[in-house]
């Protein structure tokens, strides 16, 4: 059977990716990994254990990969528009003026860019590109 560790490493991803509540998502999870041996992940060996947290540790790594790409699209494309407020001038490169993006997602959103889900990220991505 699978270690204390493991145990403790295994819900915390699980808890990471939302699943610590969802049994049929937990329950399919369980039936991948242990090839239908069994729907429960307490029934995991050590080694079904162990590939499951590296599924779920590269799966969050990949979903941190595009929060972070999305973020900083969202960054730019603020800088793009037609709004001079949301650049910082005298550079030769665009640069987004964080602080005055910032203020404005908080007023107008609610939130700052590094709260914002996925979903919410390509939502707003799309709504300042068509402020040209």
């Amino acid at each position: 059977m699978r270690t204390e560790i493991q145990n403790k490493r295994l819900w915390s991803l699980l808890t990471r990716h939302n699943l610590h509540d969802d049994v049929e998502s937990r329950a399919k999870l369980a039936k991948h990994f242990s090839e239908g041996r069994t729907t429960h992940t307490c029934e995991l060996s050590a080694d079904e254990c162990q590939s499951l947290i590296r599924y779920l540790t590269d799966t969050l790594a990949e979903k941190e990969r595009t929060l972070t790409r999305l973020r900083w699209r969202l960054w730019f494309v603020f800088a793009e528009s037609k709004y001079p407020e949301f650049r910082l001038a005298g550079y030769e490169k665009l640069k987004p003026c964080f602080s005055a993006i910032t203020n404005y997602c908080k007023t107008h959103w609610g939130k700052a860019i590094p709260e914002m889900s996925e979903r919410e990220l390509e939502k707003y991505i799309a709504i300042v590109k068509d402020w040209k």
